[in-house]
């Protein structure tokens, strides 16, 4: 069961029922901070590895209620449809 909750006020949202909104994947890059991975990739061909360096140290998924997500203002950003 995956439940949401406002990250403004905490109130529960019902995805059936409430009307929110869902911001995907808020990163940070932290150029200072560097994090090593192992990338490898498989084909019928070859095999690749490599390691990449990244500076993307945060990653969340926030939603709010309406009434939130229009105090803190974030509504300006949203393209209306």
């Amino acid at each position: 069961m995956n439940i949401k909750k406002c990250d403004g006020c905490g109130k529960l949202i019902n995805r059936k029922t409430d009307q929110y909104y869902d911001i995907n994947g808020i990163s940070f890059n932290n150029p200072g901070d560097r994090v090593i991975k192992l990338v490898t990739n498989h084909s019928e061909d070859s095999k690749e590895e490599r390691k990449a360096i990244q500076s993307w140290t945060e990653y969340m998924d926030l939603d709010f209620c309406v009434e939130c997500f229009e105090k803190l203002g974030f509504k300006k950003y949203c393209k209306e449809y």
